[in-house]
């Protein structure tokens, strides 16, 4: 278990490499297995949705040149003393446009349950856009922890 200051860290050393330096389908088995394998301490209950993945890709219209995003992000939701504090280990693999990224749909997908894993971790990595993306060479990748 670990606690929210010590996310990122735990991730970083968990996955024993620089991990924006890895293929798209390695870099996002690192980051199903560590929601499968390390479990948040101090969320609200999983029963709640406190700690999920959301797995998403499209075009990213905000962005200069409007890049192809591929994301997994980690969603953590802290209890706060009146609310919620929701964060997010969010890995992106951005692609510069092209027909085969363009044919793509926007789209996402949420897994709420650890015991989902596996079928989390079959439909991520044998998807439409990680199969098409790992064919290319992406522009920038980043690892981002921070509240949303």
């Amino acid at each position: 278990m670990f606690a929210k200051p010590d996310t990122l860290s735990t991730f970083r050393s968990m996955s024993g490499s620089l991990i924006e330096s890895l293929p798209i389908e390695q870099s996002f088995a690192l980051l199903i297995d560590f929601y499968e394998l390390h479990r948040a301490s101090d969320t609200v209950p999983v029963s709640e949705e406190g700690d999920m993945l959301l797995f998403q890709w499209g075009p990213n219209k905000w962005a200069e040149g409007a890049p192809f995003e591929i994301n997994l992000t980690r969603q953590f939701i802290y209890p706060d003393e009146e609310d919620y504090e929701m964060y997010h280990l969010s890995l992106t693999y951005s692609y510069l446009s092209d027909d085969g990224l363009d044919a793509l749909e926007k789209g996402n997908a949420w897994y709420s349950d650890p015991l989902d894993t596996a079928q989390a971790r079959e439909q991520i990595l044998t998807s439409n856009g990680v199969t098409l993306c790992a064919s290319h060479n992406p522009s920038l990748v980043t690892l981002n922890w921070g509240q949303v």
